[in-house]
C-alpha cells in the first residue's frame, strides 16, 4: 500500500503479517518507525537513519538493535545482521528491514532497489534503465546522483539536495536548470547546481503561498521548457560576453548570482512561472 509515491504499508497473506511504515514529516522520505502487526498482537520498531534517509539501524522497543545495516559506496548493504535480543533468556528476534536509500526498497530475488519509478543496481551505482525524462535530467541516463552522499532521488527521475526538504504543496526548483549545470559558464563559476542561491520553492497552485503573485511549479510543463530555453539564452549571453573581456571567475560568480537573483525576484512576483 502506498501513500503517494511513499510505501506506506506492507502485508503477507500467507502469515496475516502487517508492517506499517511511518516517517518523520509529510512528504519526507526519513523513515521513523515501523508497526508491526502479527495474530499475537503489535510491535513497534525505531528507524535510526543517516542524512540521507537511508536506514543505519533499526531498535525494538526495549532499546535493543535487531538489524544493523552496513553499506557501501552506492547502497549496497554489505551485511545486515541480527543482534541478540538481549534479556535473560538470550532470545533471537528476528527482523526484516528493506529500506534502503530514500525511496528505494531492496528486492531480494534480484538484489536490485525498486526506486519507484527504476530499478537501482546498488553494485554498480546505476540504474538498469534509462531516465523516464530523458535528457532533462542530465546527459547520463542511468546515473542515480553525482554524489549519494550530498544527493538523493527518491523518484528515480531528478536529484535533489539532501538539506532541502519536501514541503506539502510546494516542489523544488533550480533557479539555473538541472539541465543546464554543465553549461561552460556555469562551470567555470564554480558554484553547485544544488546550492542554496540556485534553489527555491514554488508551489504547485495558486492559493497555496501565502504571496498570491508567486511562480508555480508542477514538474514538466510547455512553461518549464520556455523557462529552460530562456535561461540556456541568458547564460549562452554571459558566456559571449565573459570571452570577450575575459572575466575572472570572481566576475563568472557575480554575474551568475546576479542571475539567479534575478530569476528568484520573478518568481516573486509572478513574471516567471513553471506551470
Amino acid at each position: 500500500m502506498w501513500q503517494g509515491l511513499r510505501l506506506l504499508q506492507e502485508q503477507d497473506i500467507n502469515t496475516g503479517k502487517c508492517q506499517t511504515y511511518c516517517y518523520e514529516e509529510h512528504g519526507s522520505y526519513t523513515p521513523l518507525a515501523v508497526i508491526v502487526k502479527q495474530p499475537a498482537g503489535y510491535r513497534y520498531y525505531w528507524h535510526h537513519c543517516d542524512i540521507n534517509s537511508a536506514p543505519l539501524d533499526v531498535t525494538n522497543a526495549q532499546g535493543n538493535t535487531v538489524w544493523s545495516g552496513k553499506y557501501e559506496r552506492f547502497g549496497f548493504v554489505r551485511s545486515s545482521p541480527l543482534s541478540f535480543y538481549s534479556d535473560p533468556d538470550r532470545k533471537m528476534e528476528s527482523f526484516e528491514q528493506n529500506l534502503r536509500y530514500a525511496g528505494q526498497y531492496f528486492d531480494n530475488e534480484t538484489g536490485l532497489h525498486f526506486n519507484t519509478f527504476r530499478f537501482y543496481d546498488p553494485q554498480i551505482g546505476r540504474f538498469i534503465m534509462p531516465d523516464p525524462i530523458g535528457l532533462l535530467g542530465g546527459i547520463n541516463l542511468y546515473q542515480y546522483a553525482p554524489n549519494p552522499l550530498a544527493w538523493v532521488d527518491p523518484l528515480g527521475l531528478d536529484r535533489f539536495p539532501s538539506w532541502m526538504d519536501t514541503t506539502q504543496g510546494y516542489q523544488r526548483q533550480h533557479l539555473i536548470p538541472y539541465s543546464l549545470r554543465n553549461h561552460p559558464i556555469f562551470v567555470q563559476s564554480g558554484m553547485s547546481i544544488n546550492g542554496a542561491s540556485n534553489m527555491m520553492r514554488l508551489p504547485v497552485a495558486k492559493g497555496i503561498d501565502p504571496n498570491p503573485d508567486l511562480g508555480l511549479h508542477r514538474g514538466w510543463t510547455k512553461e518549464h521548457a520556455i523557462y529552460n530555453e530562456m535561461m540556456k539564452s541568458k547564460l549562452d549571453a554571459l558566456e559571449r560576453v565573459a570571452n570577450k573581456e575575459k572575466w575572472d571567475y570572481r566576475r563568472i560568480q557575480s554575474e551568475v548570482l546576479n542571475l539567479q537573483h534575478e530569476a528568484r525576484k520573478g518568481f516573486k512576483t509572478g513574471k516567471l512561472t513553471c506551470a
